[in-house]
């Protein structure tokens, strides 16, 4: 990085009353060398749900926070990465843009569950809706 500008951003963070410096986002086809990923599992399709062909507890047992790793990286100030195979679960699979269509499954844990299997996480108050907003 230029020296002018490496110089200027402690006195720029502290004008906007940053504490830390902020992280960047790119894509690229290399993993880097250190940083936090989640581990290696199948993702689970919209396909694979209706051919009955997804074990989820296998899915909801290997679960790791996109989020989660986001903020260990950044406390140990190195990367967080991800890939279609390493997505964390898949929720964030979706939003990271490795699984679209959200499979069903998915849609009511993340809203209002799936009665006699699941409890739902609430973020939305009903599948229909949370289907509008994945759209």
């Amino acid at each position: 990085m230029d020296y002018q500008i490496n110089a200027a951003v402690p006195d720029f963070l502290n004008i906007l009353g940053i504490i830390e410096e902020p992280m960047g986002m790119f894509f690229t086809d290399e993993k880097p060398q250190n940083g936090y990923s989640p581990k290696p599992m199948e993702m689970p399709t919209r396909e694979k749900e209706e051919k009955n062909e997804i074990n989820w507890s296998d899915v909801f047992g290997q679960f790791s926070c996109v989020i989660g790793n986001i903020w260990l990286a950044r406390k140990k100030k190195t990367a967080a990465y991800f890939s279609s195979s390493q997505f964390g679960c898949p929720g964030g699979a979706f939003w990271l843009g490795f699984n679209k269509p959200q499979t069903e499954t998915i849609i009511h844990y993340v809203s209002s569950g799936v009665p006699g299997r699941m409890e739902g996480e609430h973020y939305c108050d009903s599948p229909d809706n949370l289907r509008k907003i994945f759209k």
